[in-house]
């Protein structure tokens, strides 16, 4: 028991010894609030404040006008038919740790199975064609089918666009093919 009262006593001197400072004599220096600061103090911090808040300032307009072109670049994006929330989300796991991603939808596609899910999502499934015609052509012309399959009438624009996409698209998977990587 005696043993025990020190102890205590002994925690308690410290936790008092522990708030205490020894200063040596030394005064309080600037920044120190222990008085009145000096006006040559008070104007460099202020110019030093207003430099800097001129700054964040450009930078929050900068900031802005970028978060605009964002936003325009997301508009003509899905204006074209691009699956815009699935770009950004594609982009966020291509910025991360890729096994971790990887082992996350693994995980997912797991689990999907084990519950018996409805859910195809790591199923074979049937992807409808692009409603966009420039795009429908550049994917028959990547797929090798021929010029002569336009669906559009002859002299539409759709005809017209989905001919120019199957023309990029043959050239797509004809570049793929002699370089050995897949056509984009």
């Amino acid at each position: 028991m005696a043993e025990r009262a020190g102890g205590k006593r002994s925690r308690s001197a410290k936790r008092r010894s522990a708030g205490k400072r020894k200063t040596n004599g030394a005064k309080p220096g600037p920044g120190h609030n222990s008085g009145e600061v000096p006006p040559e103090v008070i104007q460099r911090h202020y110019a030093q404040i207003g430099t800097a808040l001129k700054a964040s300032k450009a930078a929050d307009e900068v900031a802005k006008k970028k978060r605009s072109a964002l936003q325009n670049a997301y508009k003509a994006a899905k204006s074209d038919g691009c699956p815009v929330d699935a770009m950004r989300e594609a982009r966020k796991l291509d910025e991360g740790d890729h096994a971790e991603a990887v082992l996350h939808f693994k995980d997912v596609g797991r689990v999907l199975e084990i519950v018996d899910s409805e859910l195809p999502l790591f199923r074979d499934i049937t992807i409808p064609p692009p409603v966009n015609a420039y795009l429908a052509g550049r994917q028959a012309g990547r797929e090798g089918a021929p010029a002569d399959q336009n669906p559009h009438p002859p002299g539409s624009e759709e005809f017209v666009r989905w001919g120019e996409g199957h023309t990029s698209g043959v050239e797509a998977a004809t570049e793929s093919f002699r370089s050995g990587r897949p056509a984009a």
